[in-house]
This record gives C-alpha cells, sequence and structure tokens, in this order.
C-alpha cells in the first residue's frame, strides 16, 4: 500500500512538476529524430544496395567486353561500342549513387550525435525529476498530516495565557517529528 501511494504521488508529482512540459518537447522531439533516423537508415540501404547492384553490372559489362577483346575478329565488334557506352552510364550513376550515399550517411551521423545529446538530455531531466521527487517525498514524510493543527498549536503556544504541560509535551513530540 506504501508503494502505491508512492506511485500515485509520482504521478501527481509528474503533472505538477514546473519542467514537465520541457521533459515532454524533448520526448517528442526525440521521437521525431528517432524517426528520421529509421527513414534515412532505410534509405541508405537502398542506396548501398543500388551500389552493389550497379557495381555487379558493371563487372558484368566488364567480363563481356574483355571476352569480346580476345576474340577480336568476332562480328560482334559494334557491340564493343554499346558495352562501353552503357559502362560509363553505369559508372556516372554510380559515382552519384556513391555521392548520395555519402551525403545521407553523413546526415545519419550527425543526427545519431543530436540524438544521443537530446538522449543524454532527457536522461539527465528525469533524473532531476526523480531527485526531486525523491526530496519532495522525504518531506512530506516527514511532515505530520495534521499540519494545520501543528500550526495552530504553535500560533496557540505563544500566548502564555495558554500554556500548559500537556501542550508542552505535544509540542516537543510534534516538533521532534520535524
Amino acid at each position: 500500500e506504501a508503494l502505491e501511494r508512492k506511485q500515485d504521488a509520482l504521478i501527481r508529482f509528474k503533472k505538477s512538476y514546473s519542467k514537465s512540459k520541457e521533459i515532454e518537447d524533448q520526448k517528442e522531439d526525440l521521437k521525431t529524430k528517432y524517426m528520421r533516423a529509421q527513414t534515412l537508415g532505410k534509405k541508405i540501404n537502398a542506396k548501398r544496395d543500388s551500389i552493389k547492384n550497379l557495381t555487379q553490372v558493371l563487372q558484368r559489362s566488364r567480363k563481356k567486353r574483355g571476352v569480346q577483346e580476345q576474340l577480336k575478329d568476332s562480328p560482334e565488334q559494334g557491340d564493343d561500342k554499346d558495352l562501353m557506352q552503357q559502362e560509363a552510364t553505369c559508372l556516372q550513376s554510380l559515382r552519384e549513387e556513391k555521392q548520395e550515399y555519402k551525403q545521407m550517411f553523413l546526415s545519419l551521423k550527425e543526427l545519431k550525435q543530436e540524438i544521443e545529446h537530446l538522449h543524454h538530455g532527457l536522461e539527465k531531466s528525469r533524473r532531476r525529476l526523480q531527485r526531486d521527487f525523491e526530496d519532495w517525498w522525504k518531506k512530506k514524510g516527514k511532515r505530520s498530516t495534521t499540519d494545520d493543527d501543528i500550526r495552530a498549536f504553535y500560533r496557540a503556544s505563544l500566548n502564555p495565557s495558554n500554556i500548559n504541560i500537556s501542550n508542552l509535551n505535544i509540542l516537543t513530540t510534534l516538533t521532534l517529528t520535524l
């Protein structure tokens, strides 16, 4: 039951915590950046696959041209120009794909740093929230549930005509619990 009370108090504390809006904003920003990183990662993987495929096409074309060069007397010499044109096109596409891949990879690297920074800030905020809650909980736990009675008792005890032995014993007991 004490644990449930503490959990309920934590929920209420989070709602009234002055920095809860900041924490929620950090969470949303982190979630957005995670989604961007995930999307960018998928695009990078697709680029890598495209580069791999273009490389394979280029290798096949070069092998085919190499075989044809060995058979120079072959009547298919017109295909040599076509293969060279195909290689040039494939090579240009490969360069473009690699450049885009590098740009996306650098963007992902920067995004990863931003995510790590946000994650660190969020963890710091969570630790601060937990520490503030624990401090608040300790103070709350040390206070009597009859704070109004204690205040009234202290006010009454300031009047010399109201002082008696039983009031002093209660005052001493209540003061020790603070």
